[in-house]
């Protein structure tokens, strides 16, 4: 009997590891869906800030359309690498502008969405 104790005891802290070792994969798991999340609601928030100020600042909004970049870093207050291209459209009632995901992006690209330097995020 006393041996079966033991031999509980080491199969119960076995259990208990794995149970840990699982919970600590899926909070960090959790944890990078939030950042990215986070990111995505911030490219969201963003947006809506340039076109807030587009819709109430005729001077922003001719700006915004003539030197996308220029408006972007003064609104914003940030530099936008030359590498990143910034276009703006205008919706009317015959057109309607959609953006797509890219696909098949390069190595180097991937790394900096991934570190979050993509898009909203320089």
């Amino acid at each position: 009997p006393h041996a079966f104790v033991v031999s509980s005891r080491i199969v119960l802290q076995f259990l208990t590891s794995g149970v840990e070792i699982v919970q600590s994969y899926w909070r960090n798991e959790i944890s990078l869906f939030e950042q990215e999340e986070q990111k995505m609601n911030s490219a969201i928030e963003l947006s809506a800030r340039l076109t807030e100020r587009a819709s109430v600042d005729g001077d922003f909004r001719s700006r915004l359309l003539s030197d996308p970049k220029a408006a972007v870093s003064e609104e914003l207050g940030v530099e936008v690498p030359d590498e990143v291209a910034i276009k703006v459209h205008e919706n009317d009632m015959q057109t309607v502008h959609v953006a797509l995901p890219a696909t098949d992006l390069a190595e180097e690209q991937l790394e900096a969405i991934s570190a979050g330097r993509c898009c909203c995020s320089w």
